[in-house]
């Protein structure tokens, strides 16, 4: 029998990862592009880092803030229900009252 392994990883991490990884890719291209700098003999070097780093940095960034303004109402609709006292009852794990 096979154990059923999950993990929860939050919304806040994930999508700022996924966006640095998009941006990793974009990098990686643009370094191949920049092949034509090492034909004409110029330093490729440091642009290529300086470009780099800034993208990395501001995509997650910009997947932060996608992120906060994507659960920041969530998370208002849930404190309220919660406050109506309608789902006091349920368990905070999920699991079923036995």
């Amino acid at each position: 029998m096979m154990k059923d392994i999950r993990y929860n990883i939050s919304l806040y991490v994930i999508i700022p990862i996924i966006f640095s990884g998009i941006a990793l890719l974009s990098i990686l291209l643009s370094y191949n592009i920049t092949g034509f700098y090492m034909r004409k003999g110029a330093d490729p070097e440091g642009p290529i880092m300086l470009w780099t780093s800034l993208i990395l940095v501001l995509s997650a960034v910009i997947g932060l803030l996608i992120v906060r303004m994507l659960l920041s109402p969530l998370r208002k609709f849930v404190e309220e229900t919660e406050k109506l006292g309608v789902l006091k009852s349920l368990p905070k794990n999920g699991r079923s009252i036995e």
